[in-house]
């Protein structure tokens, strides 16, 4: 049970056949021998997530960093199953950890600048996306999720350069075609709007979001035959 490398390449051959409740069952009687097992406890996180067991997975991967410091991969599988339920709070402080301990890369940046945007910290949350795009300045992500706070801040010109930003690096992303749209129509843009919200329905015509804002596009400018007609084709 003490073997590391043993247990190690136990979760690769777990993640290949499939067994996580044969995982869960050998661990815990791993950890019943040696608690402090943290390969053991990452190893569970594992089986836990993969079984729909999150809380459970959440507490694995704390144990696995907080016997050994220094493990990085349970810091980021512990932040992104935190980010993933929505516990934005909970996953920012193990970023913020992580880059106590590491070196952080764009991506970690912008897990941060999220989490801060999400609980609408969004001067600081800008802070930590410019700092990402300073690793990566072909992250459309990251265009997008400045462009998401300028609009939180109704500084609309703002937010229309990073979604442009954005979809200069990806123009099939259905959510960076609606909120340029949204920014479009906030001023009165109205002929760049349009098209948008007609590309964002069409890319994604399950978003019942992006048909009801279509149709009230139209129907504030007292269109609404043309916003009758969008309520219509959403319905097909």
């Amino acid at each position: 049970p003490d073997n590391e490398m043993a247990v190690e390449r136990f979760l690769v051959a777990v993640e290949l056949c499939n067994k996580h409740q044969d995982s869960i069952d050998l661990h815990h009687y791993i950890l019943d021998i040696n608690p402090y097992n943290y390969r053991a406890w990452y190893n569970i996180g594992h089986a836990y997530y993969s079984t729909n067991q999150y809380v459970e997975a959440i507490e694995a991967f704390e144990y696995a960093f907080l016997i050994n410091e220094e493990f990085e991969h349970a810091y980021r599988d512990y932040a992104e199953i935190c980010f993933e339920m929505k516990y934005y709070d909970k996953a920012l402080r193990c970023y913020l950890e992580f880059v106590e301990h590491f070196e952080a890369d764009a991506d970690i940046l912008a897990k941060i600048g999220q989490c801060l945007q999400y609980t609408d910290k969004i001067g600081k949350a800008k802070i930590y996306f410019f700092r990402a795009l300073g690793l990566d300045q072909r992250n459309d992500e990251v265009y997008f999720h400045i462009g998401e706070c300028y609009a939180q801040e109704n500084l609309w010109p703002s937010a229309i350069h990073f979604y442009r930003q954005a979809i200069r690096l990806d123009n099939e992303r259905e959510d960076y075609l609606f909120s340029l749209a949204k920014a479009y129509m906030a001023l009165g843009r109205n002929k760049k709007a349009a098209p948008l919200f007609l590309k964002a329905v069409e890319a994604a015509p399950e978003q019942t979001t992006y048909w009801i804002t279509y149709a009230l596009f139209y129907l504030k400018q007292g269109q609404m035959y043309k916003a009758l007609e969008i309520i219509e084709d959403a319905e097909l």
